[in-house]
């Protein structure tokens, strides 16, 4: 049982390191920016603090500490701006969302601590969104299926019409 939790433990870490691994590393700057974000709503997310459901970053920043709406503003204009940020500002981003975390944890009770880094929750909220998206690609196609089968019908229907008056 011991070996199994270890295990579990282990696979648990890498999957998180290799998360932020990615974003860290991410092809374009506004990536690393955003990604430093998720890594910082990953870690409140871990800890047990609440967020909105589909919240953008500043009502994120708001549930999980007020000071941190600045970051988020700050976010949101490098990652929507016009210009492209370059590594430097990825950095200073994800040194202020390191900084962030280091101090959510440090608010936190310690077996608060230890449930966060057992916690698969940041793992499993990140994949919801993908199934959900999924799922809504699904349902539109449905639905324009079901619109070109009635336009379909109706077209039909006019065409056997007119062929029965001529």
């Amino acid at each position: 049982p011991a070996a199994v939790l270890a295990l579990w433990y282990a696979v648990l870490l890498l999957a998180k390191r290799r998360r932020r691994s990615r974003r860290r590393k991410a092809p374009t700057g506004a990536d690393q920016v955003a990604g430093a974000w998720s890594e910082l709503v990953d870690n409140a997310r871990d800890l047990g603090i609440p967020l909105p459901p589909n919240g953008t970053r500043p009502e994120q920043a708001r549930a999980i500490d007020p000071k941190l709406v600045p970051l988020a503003q700050a976010t949101d204009a490098q990652v929507f701006g016009p210009v492209q940020p370059d590594r430097s500002v990825a950095r200073e981003h994800w040194t202020q969302s390191d900084s962030a975390a280091k101090t959510l944890r440090q608010k936190t009770r310690r077996r608060t601590r230890i449930r966060a880094a057992w916690s698969t929750r940041s793992l499993r909220e990140q994949a919801r969104p993908v199934l959900a998206t999924r799922k809504a690609d699904l349902a539109r196609l449905a639905a324009q299926a079901r619109r070109v089968a009635r336009i379909t019908r109706a077209r039909t229907a006019q065409l056997t019409a007119r062929g029965e008056q001529s």
